[in-house]
């Protein structure tokens, strides 16, 4: 197969969506080897982008390059038509919101002090939480399914409570751009789909939602677009239907990956 020319699969923005992160010629490297090379894209509102690869190939770089925590090794992100370097932490986590794999609090807090942490960069730096922020950090805890929990330590969850606390700060920041590093780590197959669920719904309501993920069915069913990385500097980049192929997904992972039909579903196994 023929990346080079596979690499000039992208999609632009689509009728009225408004572009909301732009990616130009940008190239991720770690010590003597490129990850990713020359990528341009435009991500828009209303988007479920999946990004796919081999642990290794960048995919969390590539998340936290987007966010503006580390640095590309050429090109640059624009976020809202400004280029990240040019705006301050608290102007993008207005604007954007970063669920990492190992998200967790390490100092001792309620359940509820937790979420509210997410409502942070909406309150004035001499000013205390709003009724609002109170009543969206509990509809947050409610949609994960902590409310009940909002007066217990932190530390008194489980790994996959704490997941679902990490996403509740997440839902309550209620950014336009929301990144999520392996979203369903630790979670059971009932919150793994209950949590896309939630960011799905938000990518309908003008929000633009990146995540890395791995389970291809979870990423047929929910994602509009999907990111390959090769992990060499290659990548593609296009709809879902279009580029998750056999070909495609055998060439990424390097083991042979076959698409069968299940009552009208598309469902994936390594074979």
């Amino acid at each position: 197969m023929d990346r080079f020319k596979i690499t000039t699969i992208v999609s632009l923005k689509a009728g009225n969506n408004i572009s909301l992160i732009t990616l130009n010629n940008l190239n991720i490297s770690v010590p003597k080897k490129i990850l990713v090379k020359d990528l341009n894209a435009s991500f828009n509102t209303n988007e479920f982008i999946a990004i796919l690869g081999q642990n290794g190939s960048g995919k969390s770089l590539t998340l936290h390059t987007i966010a503006g925590i580390r640095k590309p090794s050429r090109g640059n992100v624009s976020v809202f038509d400004n280029d990240i370097d040019s705006l301050n932490r608290r102007d993008i986590a207005e604007k954007m919101s970063l669920l990492t794999q190992d998200s967790d609090d390490v100092l001792p807090s309620t359940v509820f002090d937790s979420a509210l942490i997410g409502r942070h960069p909406h309150i004035g730096v001499f000013d205390t939480e709003s009724k609002k922020d109170i009543q969206m950090t509990i509809e947050s805890l409610e949609k994960v399914d902590l409310v009940l929990q909002k007066n217990r330590d932190i530390h008194s969850l489980s790994g996959g409570e704490r997941r679902r606390l990490s996403i509740a700060q997440v839902i309550n920041q209620n950014s336009n751009i929301i990144l999520l590093d392996e979203p369903t780590n630790h979670l059971d197959p009932y919150h793994q789909f209950k949590i896309l669920n939630i960011f799905q719904k938000m990518s309908d309501d003008n929000h633009l939602i990146i995540a890395t993920m791995h389970d291809l069915n979870l990423i047929s069913k929910y994602a509009n677009r999907c990111l390959f990385l090769f992990g060499d500097g290659e990548w593609i980049l296009g709809k879902t239907e279009d580029v998750m192929t056999e070909e495609n997904l055998t060439e990424l992972y390097k083991v042979k990956i076959k698409k069968i039909n299940h009552n009208g579903q598309s469902l994936f196994i390594a074979n």
